[in-house]
């Protein structure tokens, strides 16, 4: 009778040992896929050309909900962690789903309960300007308070803005100002631009050699500089300071329907809100896309 129940006890020893070990496994099989998976979506990102913005979002669609929870992410090694954080940020960029950054939070607040940081801080900080997330921005800059996560002056009304809207940027480049914008009532042309981008340049070159073409769009044009992860206050100011045409930084692209902040120079002529010409890019024929935009509106 006692070995019987030895035997038995071995048994339900075994069967626990080895529940144990599968769960282990489990655990270690889903990091494993998940690695793989956020692996794959910077690869994408590092090593692909076409069809960028529709292959990550594909491949981080992969990641099933019951992977990406607070709780399972806990379990995740360090490694993991980093790699999902990276891959969490691209997601973000490309498709621009604010539900992410709550994603990039979890990760990162795991990590540096772990002691790892790395520069998880300065790409959380850009998704928070990419969002316009300024009181999150300030909290992580309390927390870091490091060279490059400062955040500016930003005076926004006490209202929702919803609309197209602008910031203004002060003379001395130190604040920002909300300014909701009529783009409807009279024809407009936005101009998306950066003053990182030499193609913009380019394009202000070109339209300062055309007299009238120069004329007509500082009268009717909005200059926008989309400002999508940083915002060069200085450089900014400055430009508006010296220069013929005064740019804004955009506020929100989500106000701004049919409209996309995403590449520069582009131009968009506006007639009643609505876009009846555009040009993408830099080109040998720019001035004269320009002028067409311009007689569409009656500007020319």
């Amino acid at each position: 009778m006692r070995s019987m129940f030895r035997i038995l006890r071995t048994v339900r020893l075994c069967a626990a040992t080895a529940a144990a070990v599968g769960l282990l496994e489990g655990c270690a099989a889903g990091a494993r896929s998940v690695k793989g998976k956020a692996e794959r979506v910077i690869t994408i990102q590092r090593n692909e050309h076409r069809d960028v913005e529709k292959n990550i979002a594909a491949a981080f669609a992969a990641l099933s909900a019951s992977e990406l929870g607070p709780e399972r992410i806990k379990s995740y090694d360090t490694r993991t962690l980093e790699l999902l954080f990276e891959a969490t940020a691209l997601a973000a960029d490309y498709s621009d789903q604010p539900g992410l950054t709550a994603l990039m939070e979890t990760a990162f607040e795991e990590t540096y309960r772990r002691g790892f940081v790395r520069d998880m801080p300065e790409q959380l900080y850009k998704r928070y300007v990419a969002e316009r997330a300024w009181d999150k921005a300030r909290a992580l800059y309390a927390r870091f308070p490091w060279k490059g996560l400062e955040v500016p002056e930003v005076r926004e009304a006490s209202a929702s803005v919803d609309g197209p809207a602008v910031y203004e940027v002060s003379e001395d480049g130190t604040a920002l100002t909300l300014q909701p914008l009529d783009i409807a009532s009279r024809p407009t042309i936005v101009a998306v631009v950066s003053g990182g981008c030499h193609f913009s340049r380019e394009a202000e070159a070109a339209i300062a050699a055309d007299p009238r073409l120069s004329q007509a769009l500082a009268e009717s044009a909005i200059y926008i500089d989309p400002s999508v992860h940083a915002i060069n206050l200085d450089e900014i100011a400055e430009n508006n300071r010296t220069q013929k045409q005064k740019v804004r930084v955009l506020y929100k692209a989500s106000g701004w329907p049919g409209l996309d902040f995403r590449r520069t120079p582009r131009f968009y002529f506006l007639k009643d809100g609505r876009v009846v010409h555009e040009v993408l890019g830099m080109g040998p024929n720019i001035a004269a896309e320009l002028r067409a935009g311009l007689v569409k509106l009656g500007l020319l």
